[in-house]
């Protein structure tokens, strides 16, 4: 009788440790992922910093400047006129060969020359493809003047420039859109198969701002 009860203590004792037991043991558990996962932390400041960049330098070319430019305004004015949907190209200093190679490539295709509107991040280039196109609409929206103005050596540079073109692109594509203007978003390094505009793509889509 006496064993019986002795091991009845022993087995309540060691069963009040146990939910201590397992709680040393999920502490553990959370410390060593911790210490795992502490590595990727520096990972995610640099995410936070990267952020932080593309919303400070974003502010100079925000969709509010883009509606307020003058230029741009005249610019949607004649999109608005047109009665087929433009193809809207983007240029700048690294794309003005491309774009000028497609557009001759385009020549085969009747009737899509006449669509083309530009849109350059670049002064200096919208003048130079001028000299090639004077009939095709441009404008620019100059990004040159943000893209100078952020360090060379601010960490994941080119990253944050490629971020704000993406940036940039969305805020003309919103604006375009607040306008009431459908468009194609064209781009340069695609090589067209067939004319895209005798395949009249228009008529099984309602409004819409697409890539071709």
């Amino acid at each position: 009788m006496a064993d019986f009860s002795k091991s009845i203590f022993y087995s309540g004792r060691l069963s009040s440790k146990k939910p201590c037991l397992l709680l040393i043991a999920f502490l553990l558990k959370v410390a060593r992922s911790y210490y795992d996962a502490s590595p990727s932390f520096p990972k995610w400041q640099r995410i936070g910093r990267v952020i932080s960049n593309v919303d400070h330098y974003g502010k100079f070319l925000s969709r509010e400047v883009i509606e307020n430019d003058h230029r741009f305004k005249e610019f949607t004015d004649l999109l608005v006129k047109r009665k087929e949907p433009p193809y809207i190209l983007y240029i700048d200093k690294g794309y003005l060969d491309i774009s000028l190679n497609h557009i001759c490539n385009l020549e085969y295709m009747s009737g899509s020359i006449p669509r083309l509107a530009v849109v350059s991040f670049d002064r200096e280039v919208e003048k130079q493809f001028n000299r090639f196109h004077p009939y095709i609409p441009t404008v620019t929206l100059d990004f040159s003047l943000i893209k100078k103005s952020i360090p060379e050596n601010l960490e994941n540079r080119r990253y944050i420039v490629y971020q704000l073109v993406l940036m940039l692109r969305y805020h003309i594509a919103a604006v375009l859109s607040n306008r009431g203007i459908s468009f194609w978003s064209m781009q340069q390094d695609s090589i067209w198969t067939e004319n895209f505009v005798s395949m009249e793509v228009e008529k099984t889509l309602s409004r819409c701002a697409t890539d071709i």
